[in-house]
């Protein structure tokens, strides 16, 4: 398989906010991101999970215990259990709230706004998950932005990057790696790259420390 250059048209070394600007506001809000372009970051790196509806939320947790612990209502539920609109009404402080895909694609990779590149990851244990690889293709093909040069799609799960892989082929993946007991042992070392078909291996940053 031919490797998809990684975001060509930006400079050397790539840098992303992790989260966003999460230092400085709630995680992967629209705060957050919008936060890391005012400080200067060319890129930023998020997670996205599959709703009950089938909307694309960004968020890193399954759920919100963490990210909004005065919630009540969402503790201890997955966001894939939950519908979109009770998603969006959950306060990540700062009177922030969690962001759809599709409007931090239309807010980041748009020209006027000031471009930047994003890294997606794929938040999905399961194997047998289909709707979410498949539901970011279909986002990244119905809407109306020159995506392939500002994004690339990562995640721990080499079978979901796989089938989006199948189904959005210009757009560069990348599988997670790193040393941890939670992390079964096929994938240390980057071993998951030939299951993803992908174009890269990323490792966990410890794993880059001597």
């Amino acid at each position: 398989m031919k490797r998809i250059e990684l975001l060509p048209a930006f400079k050397r070394p790539l840098l992303f906010a992790h989260r966003g600007a999460s230092s400085l506001e709630p995680e992967n809000t629209m705060a957050s991101f919008k936060k890391a372009r005012e400080v200067g970051s060319p890129g930023i790196e998020l997670d996205v999970h599959l709703s009950k509806d089938g909307r694309l939320v960004v968020a890193h947790d399954e759920g919100f215990k963490r990210t909004a612990p005065e919630e009540t209502v969402s503790k201890g539920r997955f966001i894939e259990e939950m519908q979109w609109e009770e998603i969006k009404q959950i306060d990540l402080g700062k009177g922030e709230h969690t962001p759809l895909m599709a409007d931090v694609l239309e807010e980041f990779c748009s020209v006027q706004n000031g471009k930047m590149y994003i890294d997606i990851e794929l938040k999905s244990e399961s194997i047998k998950d289909k709707a979410l690889p498949l539901a970011l293709a279909d986002l990244l093909g119905k809407m109306k932005l020159d995506t392939n040069d500002c994004l690339s799609v990562s995640s721990f799960n080499p079978i979901v990057l796989r089938r989006f892989k199948a189904a959005c082929p210009n757009v560069p993946t990348a599988v997670i790696w790193c040393i941890d007991p939670e992390v079964p042992k096929i994938l240390w070392h980057g071993l998951g790259l030939p299951i993803a078909d992908c174009d890269y291996a990323k490792p966990f940053f410890k794993e880059l420390m001597i």
